[in-house]
């Protein structure tokens, strides 16, 4: 956890890296991987519905008609909130990242800071809800299979 004494201390030494560094080393990098639209990062949190997918015909997970009729609405309204979450943060990713290229001040991006994030945070409670609701689905045993694979 950061005292205010080492956020002081890091910033300083963030500062002396940027001031020897040539300018050609501080422009972003291009993006090769889409970010995660969520708070909490795997392996943080896994991702049940693709495990369930990848067991899902098999024996050992064994699951029901029912069980596989639910695990797939859950699996569908999780991926539709989230996809439309993604497709609102990435922009404005990509819009503050632009900003802070140009030397824009970190006040002029605070709003798209604040929205991104909160963006964020929706996508990890519809995360939260899709573990909790496919656990729900699962029986203990299942979801230790699920989980040990």
């Amino acid at each position: 956890m950061f005292t205010k004494s080492k956020y002081i201390l890091s910033a300083a030494l963030l500062g002396l890296l940027v001031s020897f560094a040539p300018a050609s080393q501080l422009e972003a990098a291009p993006v090769k991987k889409a970010s995660k639209p969520f708070l909490v990062q795997n392996p943080g949190l896994p991702h049940l519905t693709m495990l369930v997918k990848k067991m899902w015909n098999s024996e050992k997970l064994a699951l029901t008609k029912k069980q596989k009729k639910e695990l797939l609405q859950v699996r569908k309204e999780t991926l539709r909130s989230v996809m439309n979450l993604k497709q609102k943060i990435m922009p404005l990713e990509q819009t503050i990242v632009q900003l802070s290229q140009q030397g824009a001040s970190p006040q002029k991006m605070k709003k798209l800071v604040d929205e991104v994030a909160r963006y964020k945070a929706q996508a990890t409670m519809t995360h939260l809800k899709c573990i909790y609701e496919t656990k729900k689905i699962l029986t203990p045993k299942q979801l230790k299979t699920l989980l040990h694979k």
